[in-house]
């Protein structure tokens, strides 16, 4: 609450005074960069922009509040941690501020996209590829001509 204090110097002065609430904007959020990520990526930083924020503002992920630097009454930024960025799928991205007053924007999409898959291995059960059998051979070269030379 604010106050606001009028005084009238006499003669014939007086003095009054009113107090009223002064609320927080409602967010608007414009647009978020970047848009997606890889599934399975180590963390994303985004950077949301609009206007009326605030210091308390956040950017919500799927409705969950993470933490959040103030730029300016147009930007704000936060981390994603790896953990929002282990599984595919659609994220609702809002921008949030408390009361009072304030409220939450309407909500851009995030794609997080489905993780790598893992190489597979070849032969069936973890053995040696053709490039490990190469280089052991390469690496033992010297060895393998003096035991043919022996032999001959």
């Amino acid at each position: 609450n604010a106050t606001v204090s009028v005084v009238t110097p006499a003669p014939g002065g007086g003095s009054a005074s009113a107090s009223f609430a002064v609320d927080y904007p409602v967010p608007i959020l414009s647009a978020i960069s970047p848009t997606s990520a890889q599934g399975g990526a180590s963390s994303a930083t985004i950077t949301a922009t609009g206007s009326n924020f605030v210091p308390a503002s956040t950017i919500d992920w799927n409705g969950t509040p993470l933490t959040t630097s103030y730029i300016s009454a147009t930007q704000l930024s936060a981390m994603v941690p790896s953990s929002d960025l282990a599984a595919a799928g659609s994220i609702a991205v809002t921008a949030a501020t408390p009361a009072p007053g304030g409220g939450t924007s309407s909500a851009i999409t995030f794609a997080v996209s489905a993780p790598p898959a893992a190489p597979a291995s070849g032969g069936g059960g973890g053995g040696l590829g053709l490039f490990s059998l190469l280089l052991l051979a390469g690496l033992n070269l010297p060895w393998l001509l003096a035991q043919r030379r022996r032999r001959a």
